[in-house]
């Protein structure tokens, strides 16, 4: 058999020769008409590859010019014939082809763009593959049921048994988009096609196949693909047997966005869900459904079985592993528990950390389509072990998960905190039986997990906390900021704030950025925030400011003004722009929440104090507050402190400062009215600084449109031209 798939050469000659515009003798106007035309089709046949790839860009162009059947009849064939080129070019032909079908006469001809497909199908480059297999999904959705049937299923077939390896996977991104639309004996020849690739020499070819069981499960199941991508990795093989790397399987889903994006801190919680979470909506049970979970498990669980468990090549198990939740979902909790559980307890115990790995990252999916009792039975003891796995790979990942589990353990309902829920949590592990487990709504199961969480899962969670490895321990800080809404005051001050203190100390910066946002901060840890906020890098003083409303709103206002206001305002005068412009932001935030009363009693003054600083950068962020709390202020504060500040400085002898008053005039006039700012912009519109007149009319003519638009300018926060060191 030959093995060798076609690869890229040079641009052929095809039937070019025919390749012209509909009007073959036109006039000289037609001829200057036509000209950018005959160009671009000169430019298709150019031995230069970017003058190719700029014809081929405005490949649709030249179709509407021809006309849909000298597109049909001459520039699809001509691009059928030419089409072994350089790997760029094809894969921005592969492209354009899927969306063609409306330059070809709609619908009812969309299968005259089969061949060209086909042919990019075969090639060797991954790139090229995957835009012509997507195109491909994308051009089956175009045919009608009689095309997919006589038209696309003879090509999968093809493809199917191909010599080439690149043929036949390809055809394996192609069988969940066209099984739910072909007749009962067309599904079984593909389901035939999928056992026979399962065995197929090349791995790239399982590999393929491994990773499309899942969609094509759902589409048994009546589901369609989501995507024409979705097959994507399942092309991307680079003919080789290489297999992901550790930072993409482990550290990409785990990055602590708090501390990347201070600004939605709240939005600590692991993002797996959001990056690769499909649509769990439950599969209604009908006797169709049924029937197609029968056919799963006599089809398809043997080729998931060996692929994900038995093959030789690790990246063939992993991709297989991948489609354990979608098959999971297809099958539902009751067949999944016979047919999936038992080779998930298999993958806890395989020498592949790779695998593991794979599995801590889909645990919460699986938690979630599988429901409580499997998730009691047999999650939370996989759970555990991955947790405690030897490799800090493993560790990581899972401790990245704890959050969303326990979430997941709790129904989303946080753990009440009173004395006598805590002595049933304690006796409630003992006593429950080894039968149905009730809705996870009802107090009973909902003891269930807390007497898990308490027993089990805290314990794992201290012993993580001696981990060596960094970034085990910095993982496990973001999952203790996560659990701590979930446990309470009473399980986090007993079971968290041990590891809060601990992991302070720590010397990695990572570790310690990660659990200063903890919520429900006790007391005892005030020493240690006053203590973070004077450290020299001012990064942690930038991740310590971002928690100050989270920590006013769960220790009181009171608490936060006796013990961290101080140090909020001197956060003003930071020599770090990042940090002085979060205290700005936050400033807001605590304003928001405790009034603006609350702001003239404990901080206003402070403002009109750095408006008389020496150093410029310091009356910079007393404009920048007085731009941001104009909108939450009301008027007469506004007029009686914020206004005379901002007027002030209109004479300011740095220009900076000078265009920033006039940001400042169109926030504070648009709350207590143009009248009160306009002679001051109108002074600053005579500025000698060009950029100070520039923003006088920005904010004049945002004032005379009622303040109903912010100017492009009026919200710069970055106009101080300070970098932001390395420290402070």
């Amino acid at each position: 058999m030959n093995t060798s798939p076609p690869s890229a050469g040079v641009a052929g000659s095809g039937s070019d020769s025919q390749l012209q515009p509909q009007n073959t003798t036109p006039g000289p106007q037609e001829q200057d008409e036509y000209y950018p035309l005959a160009v671009l089709v000169e430019e298709l046949r150019n031995e230069d590859v970017r003058l190719r790839l700029n014809s081929i860009q405005k490949l649709s162009t030249i179709a509407l010019a021809l006309g849909y059947e000298k597109t049909r009849t001459q520039l699809i064939p001509f691009i059928t014939d030419s089409i072994f080129d350089v790997e760029d070019v094809m894969v921005v032909i592969a492209e354009k082809l899927g969306s063609f079908v409306p330059y070809v006469g709609g619908i009812a001809y969309a299968p005259c763009l089969i061949n060209p497909l086909e042919s990019l199908a075969l090639v060797e480059d991954a790139s090229v593959r995957e835009k012509a297999v997507q195109s491909l999904r994308h051009l089956a959705r175009e045919h009608s049921d009689k095309d997919l049937q006589e038209q696309i299923f003879p090509l999968v077939r093809r493809l199917a048994t191909g010599d080439w390896y690149s043929s036949r996977a390809s055809a394996c991104g192609l069988f969940a988009v066209v099984y739910g639309r072909l007749d009962s004996s067309s599904r079984q020849v593909i389901l035939s096609l999928a056992q026979t690739l399962a065995s197929d020499d090349a791995p790239m070819v399982r590999r393929a196949l491994a990773a499309v069981l899942g969609e094509l499960a759902l589409a048994m199941v009546g589901v369609a693909p989501e995507s024409d991508a979705a097959a994507a990795p399942s092309l991307v093989d680079n003919a080789g047997g290489g297999s992901m790397s550790a930072d993409q399987e482990v550290g990409g889903e785990c990055m602590p966005e708090r501390l990347a994006n201070p600004q939605n801190e709240g939005d600590s919680v692991s993002s797996i869900e959001a990056v690769d979470s499909p649509a769990l909506t439950p599969i209604e049970e009908t006797p169709e459904v049924a029937e197609a979970r029968g056919q799963i498990v006599a089809s398809l669980m043997p080729l998931y079985n060996v692929l994900a468990y038995e093959d030789e090549q690790e990246s063939v198990r992993i991709a297989a592993l991948e489609a354990t939740v979608p098959i999971a979902r297809a099958l539902g909790p009751v067949l999944a528990e016979q047919q999936i559980i038992p080779g998930l307890q298999k993958v806890a115990d395989f020498k592949s950390w790779r695998s593991r790995c794979l599995l801590a990252r889909k645990l919460t999916l699986l938690q979630t389509v599988l429901g409580s009792r499997i998730t009691k039975n047999y999650l939370i003891d996989i759970f555990l072990s991955l947790l405690a796995d030897d490799i800090v790979e493993v560790r990581s990942a899972t401790a990245c998960q704890i959050t969303s589990f326990t979430s997941g353990l709790l129904n989303g309902q946080p753990i009440s905190s009173g004395p006598e829920k805590m002595d049933v949590v304690t006796t409630s592990a003992n006593e429950g039986s080894e039968g149905e487990v009730e809705d996870p709504s009802t107090p009973k199961a909902l003891g269930d997990a807390e007497a898990f969480i308490v027993q089990r899962l805290l314990p794992a969670i201290s012993d993580l906390n001696s981990d060596s490895n960094v970034h085990v321990k910095s993982k496990l800080g973001l999952a203790v900021l996560g659990l701590a809404p979930l446990l309470g005051r009473e399980l986090t001050v007993t079971h968290l704030l041990p590891i809060i203190l601990a992991q302070l100390k720590d010397e990695s910066p990572d570790t310690v950025n990660n659990v200063i946002g903890v919520d429900h901060v006790s007391s005892s840890l005030l020493p240690a925030i006053v203590e973070l906020a004077k450290v020299p890098v001012w990064r942690i003083r930038l991740a310590v400011i971002n928690q100050m409303p989270l920590i006013a709103d769960q220790l009181g206002q009171s608490f936060f003004e006796e013990g961290l206001m101080q140090h909020f305002l001197g956060w003003l005068a930071d020599a770090a722009y990042a940090v002085r412009e979060a205290a700005v932001v936050n400033l807001t935030r605590l304003t928001e929440k405790f009034g603006p009363t609350w702001a003239r009693t404990f901080f206003l003054s402070e403002i009109t104090q750095l408006s008389h600083n020496e150093n410029y950068l310091q009356r910079m962020i007393s404009l920048q507050c007085i731009m941001s709390l104009s909108p939450i202020i009301d008027a007469e504060t506004c007029s009686e402190l914020l206004l005379p500040t901002a007027l002030k400085m209109d004479h300011d002898r740095v220009p900076n400062v000078r265009f920033k008053v006039a940001q400042a005039l169109a926030k504070v006039g648009s709350v207590v009215g143009p009248k009160e700012v306009m002679p001051c912009l109108l002074h600053l519109l005579e500025d000698p600084d060009t950029d100070v007149r520039f923003y006088a009319a920005e904010s004049i003519d945002f004032l005379k449109r009622g303040g109903q638009e912010e100017s492009s300018s009026a919200t710069k926060m970055d106009t101080e031209g300070d970098t932001i060191p390395a420290t402070a």
